[in-house]
């Protein structure tokens, strides 16, 4: 079986894209979708987050785009803004060697107006969430007239979140010879009744889903929680960890009090705005928070490389929810650990939601040490539309601060402003009271997160 892209029948261009991200060897999903799904075949896949289906579907669809058109011509409908805003910058980096080709991103947290001015220029791919999509359509600001790829990701998602009927409405809307793409993690009943829905005679494919080796799964019994999540964290000491709560006030709280006992951590859920939970998810990426608290919006909102551990300190309700939370790590080659936390009356459920766990036990006290981050996030007032680029910054950090590069984590620059992962002790040292860098000639504020 092929499992690298150069032998397959991608075009050149394509190929390169890929191997200029890192892309060489197809995953399994890959291997079993791309072929269907050059061939223009509607599909229904089964993987999980991390087993490199974005990259799959993308490969066959923006082959398909016309970047002379103004009309968008593939839609990608997820569950979260967060998911959504990763596969748009994946669809912008894959497709770098299309001329002109539009990317745009619909999601709801942010105003309609400049959505709308956006969508008057002209886009050719479409990446959103279903609210913000059919406000679009009742509005008419969107023409899907000329859509020739459906891409439903996170499919159960989708649905747990009541998303059907506007998921089905979007649909009917376009064209109906276009190619519907459905992955999911899990395939309750009702994806195949969505799937009856939208798909016309859909091949079946799959890849590494739900659990598998990669992921150690283990359950804890305890009388008191709080005391056993410290256990854990001490003990496994990870880099980076999600520690789940079924309740935004239980994520508060487990979060406040981690923090009070010298832990590096961040709350994350609903109720904080849409630039606070961008910050939020730079900040946990580039390792500038080793543990993020959160609810199930994590399990289906974010998309990480390197989570080493995940703790359901609360254990979720079904399984389908385990799956997603504990999907988190153990992603690609990598290997990760899932812990759930549960008193001795949760026993069935345990066994109901995860039954291939393996229950263990902390025979003695644990030493309690406090997990704390060596990086900081230091913010620039600079992005892409003031053309700044990552070797630019690390130009005036490496050369004209005299930063060493192994002092500087991973860059991620926004249309506006730049996010660099740096050491704590060489920020303190060179940057602590500089207000303005020069990037190119022009001086630009900075600050940190």
């Amino acid at each position: 079986m092929t499992t690298n892209f150069k032998d397959t029948t991608l075009p050149i261009d394509m190929i390169n894209s890929l191997s200029s991200l890192g892309y060489t060897n197809m995953t399994p999903i890959q291997q079993n979708s791309i072929k269907a799904l050059l061939e223009n075949k509607d599909m229904i896949a089964q993987a999980k987050t991390g087993s490199g289906k974005t990259v799959a579907f993308l490969t066959s669809s923006l082959l398909k785009i016309d970047a002379s058109s103004k009309n968008p011509q593939l839609i990608i409908i997820l569950p979260t803004r967060e998911l959504a805003s990763q596969v748009a910058n994946e669809a912008r980096n894959l497709g770098k060697y299309i001329k002109d080709l539009k990317v745009l991103t619909l999601c709801g947290g942010v105003p309609l107006t400049p959505q709308v001015k956006s969508l008057e220029k002209g886009s050719n791919v479409i990446v959103g969430t279903p609210g913000r999509l059919n406000d679009h359509i009742s509005r008419e600001t969107i023409d899907f007239s000329d859509i020739k790829v459906m891409v439903l990701d996170e499919a159960d998602r989708l649905l747990d979140m009541g998303f059907h009927d506007e998921v089905v409405r979007i649909s009917n809307i376009m064209p109906n010879d276009k190619q519907t793409i459905l992955f999911s993690a899990t395939f309750p009943p009702k994806i195949e009744s969505l799937v009856k829905e939208v798909c016309k005679k859909p091949v079946k494919v799959s890849g590494d889903i739900l659990t598998d080796d990669s992921i150690e799964e283990f359950a804890y019994v305890t009388g008191d929680k709080d005391k056993m999540l410290i256990d854990i964290l001490s003990h496994y000491k990870p880099e980076s960890s999600i520690i789940f709560c079924n309740t935004k006030v239980e994520v508060d709280r487990v979060d406040e009090m981690l923090y009070k006992l010298g832990f590096d951590s961040l709350a994350f859920h609903g109720d904080f705005s849409q630039y606070e939970r961008d910050e939020i998810f730079i900040r946990f990426s580039n390792r500038s928070i080793p543990i993020l608290v959160a609810t199930d919006i994590a399990s289906r909102g974010l998309d990480i490389d390197d989570v080493n551990l995940v703790v359901n300190f609360d254990l979720p309700d079904k399984p389908e929810n385990y799956t997603h939370r504990i999907g988190r790590t153990g992603r690609l080659d990598a290997k990760g650990i899932a812990i759930s936390i549960y008193q001795i009356e949760q026993k069935d459920k345990l066994n109901f939601i995860a039954p291939k766990v393996i229950k263990k036990s902390f025979e003695n006290r644990i030493k309690k040490l406090p997990i704390q981050t060596s990086l900081v996030t230091l913010v620039i007032a600079g992005g892409k539309q003031q053309k700044v680029r990552k070797g630019d910054i690390l130009g005036t950090l490496c050369k004209d601060l005299d930063i060493k590069s192994s002092h500087i984590g991973n860059i991620n620059i926004t249309p506006k402003v730049s996010f660099v992962a740096i050491d704590k002790d060489t920020f303190i040292k060179v940057l602590k009271n500089v207000e303005r860098i020069k990037i190119k000639g022009k001086r630009f504020k900075i600050w940190t997160l």
